[in-house]
């Protein structure tokens, strides 16, 4: 087939190419008035997460990794308690079918996304954009509380380790250490200085003092290193800071009209031109001389022309 075959069906088949462009993309401005317009309004939140290569607190295993949290602090964020806050609401006394669908959709249009190191973009959508604005407001509360949740009570944390190395001290040394220093004592009045059993006495009191000082050294100094870490120290040097606030939306982000309609035009011509080879292929009629000398395998001797 030739390019002037293919221009002569197109123009033959204008209609079927003309009427799918004007009436799909109408169609579809018609369907675009009914639907409600949504707004999406976001937050930047950075996290300083430096404070947590603390030794003494990666020692206790207390440290916040905001990318291997992120799907604990999402599913904390969703929890009846904290998604409740988020919406400014309190939960009703009995959910319907309808209201637990709602609660999904809402659910699901609260966005936190990770952007980087100690980055995350807090995103929420919805039809009224003061609400929208609103919402992502609230998420950034309850997202730093939630990112921030490990360190709740972490003086008392501390404290117990603390007290847990001074209780093996006492169970496992100081027992020791009293029972090295009796038997001395007693081998010294009956022995002599010079003799063997005096002064292995002495040498297993010696190396139980040994360790209990060791022992006694090592708690004092991580009494004096974690004890700062309690006070004001933990929380001055975790900071959040919001990098981008949630500002109201002005214009809606679905649905994107320009795209749908540039969609529905390109969709009217693909259509178009399907239509058009179609009935074209459908259509066994002779179009001209040619088509006829083809069929009978005779020559034309002449044309009537159409009057």
């Amino acid at each position: 087939m030739r390019i002037e075959d293919i221009i002569k069906i197109l123009w033959r088949r204008k209609f079927y190419i003309l009427i799918p462009i004007f009436i799909i993309p109408i169609v579809a401005a018609i369907t675009l008035k009914f639907i409600p317009p949504e707004y999406e309004s976001y937050a930047i939140v950075y996290i300083n997460e430096s404070a947590l290569k603390h030794p003494q607190l990666l020692e206790y295993g207390i440290r916040i990794n905001l990318e291997e949290r992120l799907p604990a602090i999402k599913k904390m964020m969703k929890g009846d308690q904290r998604f409740f806050k988020i919406l400014g609401t309190e939960k009703p006394s009995t959910l319907t079918s309808e209201y637990l669908e709602s609660i999904l959709d809402k659910k699901a249009r609260m966005k936190v996304e990770l952007k980087g190191p100690g980055v995350a973009r807090l995103a929420f959508s919805g039809e009224d954009p003061q609400q929208v604005r609103a919402v992502v407001q609230r998420m950034i509360d309850q997202f730093i509380a939630c990112t921030f949740s490990p360190f709740q009570g972490i003086g008392d944390k501390l404290r117990a380790k603390l007290v847990r190395r001074d209780q093996i001290l006492n169970i496992q040394l100081r027992p020791g250490l009293i029972q090295a220093k009796t038997k001395y004592h007693e081998l010294k009045q009956n022995f002599t200085p010079e003799s063997p059993e005096l002064i292995s006495a002495l040498f297993e009191y010696q190396n139980w003092q040994e360790k209990t000082k060791i022992r006694e050294d090592y708690v004092i100094l991580r009494t004096s290193e974690i004890i700062p870490l309690i006070g004001n120290n933990i929380n001055s040097a975790l900071l959040s800071d919001i990098l981008e606030p949630a500002l109201l939306p002005l214009q809606p982000f679905k649905p994107e009209k320009v795209r749908l309609l540039l969609l529905a035009v390109l969709t009217g011509v693909g259509l178009g031109f399907v239509l058009t080879f179609i009935m074209e292929f459908l259509d066994h009629s002779f179009k001209e001389s040619r088509d006829v000398e083809a069929y009978l395998n005779l020559p034309v001797t002449g044309r009537i022309p159409k009057v």
